[in-house]
């Protein structure tokens, strides 16, 4: 089998390659499990774990969904990348808290809340607020792509590393994302087919993604990426 081009995103294999996998249903069923106990916040970090396993092996290469092993170890992957979003999202926080505390909040007799911009300052605090939140879901990819080749929180901290893959090939960033939408297109579909469909949709939906985050590591990594010519 011709082994993939580590420059090259193969959207078509991201999409095919769960159902080439072997007892891919069985593992799809353990991931709707992870899923269904994430309130036990346990679950939840198995279940990211996993997806951290799949971008781990497209990173690699590997066309094979991943075990269900070494549980300790997903269950590690899952809180660090977890952790790794929440202190990348702090700043967002902050701005959304600054600029609701130079809002205008009124409340309704039903007792809804609305806020409305009132001031440059809040509605330039307000745009810098939906600036922030597309550049950290765009940053998303790299902070994974960090996380699988440090091993370690701090590598997805590194903000210069991380900007770097974003930056590297800006294009592959912004497809890479807009790949959500036929990827949950599909577990919209699967609520079609109710319980049955939405345990084979949203794994599904959910590794696709996985997989083209791995891609986009594996082609954002610096020892893969051709030599610059000197001076």
């Amino acid at each position: 089998m011709k082994a993939a081009d580590p420059n090259h995103l193969d959207i078509g294999e991201a999409f095919r390659f769960p159902f080439r996998s072997k007892g891919w249903l069985w593992k799809f069923l353990l991931l709707d499990l992870c899923a269904f106990l994430s309130f036990t916040v346990v679950g939840l970090f198995v279940f990211y774990g996993y997806l951290v396993e799949v971008s781990r092996h497209a990173r690699s290469g590997d066309r094979e969904l991943p075990s269900w092993d070494r549980l300790g170890e997903k269950l590690h992957d899952g809180l660090l990348f977890n952790i790794a979003l929440l202190i990348w999202f702090v700043p967002l926080l902050i701005l959304y808290i600054v600029w609701a505390s130079t809002a205008r909040c009124t409340s309704s007799e039903s007792g809804e809340s609305t806020c409305i911009s009132s001031g440059m300052l809040s509605v330039l605090l307000l745009v810098a607020s939906y600036i922030a939140t597309l550049v950290l879901f765009l940053l998303i990819p790299a902070i994974l792509a960090q996380l699988l080749a440090g091993g370690r929180l701090t590598a997805t901290l590194n903000v210069a590393a991380v900007f770097r893959r974003a930056a590297f090939k800006p294009a592959l960033t912004v497809v890479v994302l807009l790949l959500y939408i036929p990827a949950f297109f599909v577990l919209v579909a699967g609520l079609a087919g109710l319980l049955v469909g939405v345990l084979i949709t949203y794994p599904y939906a959910f590794v696709v993604v996985a997989h083209l985050y791995g891609q986009f590591a594996r082609i954002t990594d610096p020892t893969v990426r051709p030599p610059q010519l000197s001076d």
